[in-house]
């Protein structure tokens, strides 16, 4: 038998089209696999009626859904490799400020720099969000599940971190310091009680050392206030000042010359 006039694949009774379903205007012959793929590439108006079309109109058809499909399968390639690499650029940028995170726990407490909590905290900390107060503690009680896990206090709000040994992802809560309404402190033996009010949510959350500490840093945050500038109206009355001249003019106290004057130079500041 005769090979595929596409493919040049050599033709047999398993891959022929039946029936002559595969035979064009010129008495070629494609193969199953071009002819379905015909069929499923928007071009069935040819795989139904083959011998309409010639072996060139059919070869190049089946040419350029080809080479569609490399393209689409390079595009697919391509795209992998980009966030492959963006993938590693961010592992190599979160590693950096890591790095640069546990330098600054090491400074404010080193004993929970080494906490499994830590290693979220690139993905979780803003761009330009800071570290100032961290502590570890036990949550209990709060919008999310209790646990044992990390307090941290930044230049924008406090966050609880809780990730378990066992399991993935992460159980977090945070509170905006604008958003604080109540912070408090209950102490008792050998722990203190955290206590934040924030948009309706209560945390309790219990500190064994600096829970004192921790409420007056975030008390201290809370009390500063955006400050709001008004934009104030200083721009005088001008009627009103050109009303009281016409008065002046007519009690004889401006002569015409001197109102004219003067109401010139007040429209101006209109």
């Amino acid at each position: 038998m005769a090979n595929c006039i596409a493919c040049n694949k050599r033709l047999g009774m398993l891959n022929t089209p039946m029936f002559s379903k595969g035979q064009t205007k010129d008495s070629g012959t494609i193969c199953t696999s071009c002819h379905m793929s015909l069929a499923m590439n928007n071009a069935s108006h040819i795989s139904n009626k083959m011998k309409q079309f010639t072996n060139q109109e059919v070869i190049e058809t089946l040419q350029q859904i080809n080479s569609t499909k490399e393209q689409i399968k390079s595009d697919k390639k391509e795209e992998f490799e980009r966030k492959v690499e963006q993938h590693k650029n961010q592992i190599s940028s979160n590693n950096e400020r890591l790095q640069k995170i546990k330098l600054t726990i090491s400074k404010l407490n080193p004993t929970v720099v080494n906490k499994i909590e830590v290693s979220e905290l690139p993905t979780i900390l803003m761009e330009d969000e800071n570290i100032e107060k961290i502590n570890s503690g036990f949550l209990d009680e709060g919008k999310g599940s209790t646990g044992n896990g990390l307090l941290v206090a930044t230049n924008y709000r406090v966050i609880f971190i809780d990730k378990p040994v066992f399991g993935f992802g992460i159980k977090m809560e945070d509170f905006p310091y604008d958003k604080i309404s109540s912070v408090s402190v209950e102490t008792g033996f050998l722990k203190g009680v955290l206590k934040i009010i924030c948009s309706g949510n209560t945390a309790k959350i219990n500190l064994v050392t600096g829970a004192k500490e921790f409420s007056e840093f975030i008390r201290q945050k809370t009390m500063v206030k955006p400050i709001v500038h008004q934009q104030v109206n200083i721009e005088p009355d001008i009627l009103g000042q050109i009303e009281k001249l016409a008065e002046l003019k007519e009690k004889g106290i401006l002569t015409e010359e001197e109102f004219n004057e003067k109401k010139v130079i007040l429209l101006a500041k209109l």
